[in-house]
């Protein structure tokens, strides 16, 4: 089974991606970077949620044993060419800088697997880290595929994070962030390695989007964190935790 790994030009991020599946000894056949660099907006985004508590780890800094390839767009022929050559079966999102369109999608035997930061279906869309701790819900990590539609592709796995040593706001971000490329990490390898197959994966047929929070709101957030106010910062079994029945009680499916 081959794979490869789509980065967006100086992705500040890109890098932990590899670095957590070298982890597993697991090798993208291709790196393929779009030319198009991060905004400077989302490069404040990231360095507001992580402050130095995450180090600037752009794929092009690291040593790799996978073939890169660098491109105008990733929705491109250039693209379509290399997963061709390469024989690749599915492709990761470590960043992307586009909305990728079904053509990409469509040309891959299982499709592209995205880490959201998110319980899907409950937390689609934007701030879902934000808009949890707000609910007083837990946050989790979603590794779906991607698909037309934002957040609504199959479901292969998720996971509720552990905040519980998490002290301010930028840790609980930090911390979700890890487990992302984490858990993308550990399916990708079962992918590889046949454990879990596109039967298993669960179909989203209604979910709830939300809009991306307000500076005001996110003053909310950091506030009921630094005052102890958002419940899972303290030690809960993580085991004996139903998110979905969680999530299910309180947020309305559209």
């Amino acid at each position: 089974m081959n794979f490869a790994l789509l980065v967006g030009k100086n992705d500040p991020l890109s890098g932990y991606f590899y670095e957590y599946l070298e982890k597993l000894k697991l090798y993208p056949s291709a790196i393929i970077i779009d030319k198009k660099e991060l905004s400077s907006k989302d490069t404040y985004i990231i360095k507001k949620r992580v402050g130095n508590l995450l180090y600037t780890n752009p794929i092009e800094k690291l040593n790799t044993r996978s073939e890169i390839f660098i491109v105008d767009n990733h929705n491109n022929l250039e693209t379509i060419n290399i997963i061709n050559n390469l024989k690749i079966d599915f492709l990761i999102n470590g960043g992307t800088p586009r909305i990728i369109k079904k053509e990409l999608i469509n040309h891959l035997k299982i499709g592209i697997l995205n880490a959201h930061p998110g319980i899907l279906p409950y937390y689609r869309g934007c701030s879902c880290v934000e808009w949890s701790i707000l609910n007083n819900h837990p946050v989790g990590v979603t590794v779906h595929l991607m698909d037309h539609a934002i957040d609504e592709g199959n479901i292969i796995e998720k996971k509720v994070v552990d905040v519980s040593k998490c002290k301010t706001y930028q840790e609980i971000r930090t911390e979700v962030y890890k487990s992302s490329f984490e858990l993308i990490s550990i399916v990708s390898k079962k992918i590889c390695e046949n454990k879990i197959l596109e039967d298993t994966f669960l179909r989203q047929y209604e979910g709830k989007y939300w809009e991306p929070m307000n500076s005001m709101k996110e003053k909310e957030v950091i506030k009921l964190v630094e005052n102890k106010k958002y419940k899972y910062l303290f030690k809960i079994n993580m085991n004996n935790i139903n998110v979905d029945n969680i999530l299910n009680k309180s947020i309305k499916l559209q």
